[in-house]
């Protein structure tokens, strides 16, 4: 690792990081980044739209159909269908938003991850993929009691847990070079 004096936290060129994430840090980094995705929150909100979403449709469809000279038997009937599909389909659609995968891949706990914070870009390695972030694209960094949160913006976000770093002051760099980042 390359970095300059420890009570200097600029980098003189580099600083190099990695490791392989355990399943326990993986969740961890998952609640983390599900902060703004669908969740739970949505399925309340399916469960509270779609009976407005079928009043709608029923009332709507009701009206055509009256207009169109139906007896009033098929208007309540066929409207009624319509009004309870489209609810249905309204929940089942919102259902599908709320679902959220595992919460690794097998290549994100199996492969090896490297990251280099140099001081205009940061590279991240996964097996035989890489990536190189640009300062623009680097949205936000956190700094958490077990793990420095980079927010990316076109791309997945990065979590570099604590203990992939030698010592607290490598932490504390890290988090600084990182944060002249954004």
């Amino acid at each position: 690792m390359q970095n300059a004096d420890p009570l200097n936290p600029e980098l003189s060129e580099e600083l190099k990081v990695g490791g392989v994430y355990s399943q326990k840090q993986m969740k961890r980094f998952t609640r983390a980044m599900r902060k703004s995705f669908l969740g739970p929150t949505t399925v309340y909100y399916a469960g509270v739209s779609a009976p407005a979403i079928a009043a709608g449709v029923a009332t709507v469809c009701g009206a055509s159909f009256e207009r169109a000279g139906w007896s009033s038997y098929w208007v309540v009937m066929i409207s009624s269908l319509i009004a309870a599909m489209s609810g249905i389909c309204w929940y089942l659609v919102f259902m599908r938003l709320s679902f959220r995968n595992s919460v690794s891949r097998s290549a994100e706990i199996e492969a090896r991850t490297d990251v280099v914070i140099k001081p205009d870009h940061i590279v991240c390695v996964r097996g035989d993929v890489s990536t190189s972030i640009g300062k623009n694209a680097i949205i936000g960094v956190s700094k958490k009691k077990d793990f420095l949160y980079i927010q990316v913006s076109g791309s997945n976000d990065i979590s570099l847990p604590k203990d992939w770093f030698s010592s607290n002051t490598v932490y504390d760099q890290a988090h600084s070079a990182l944060m002249k980042l954004v």
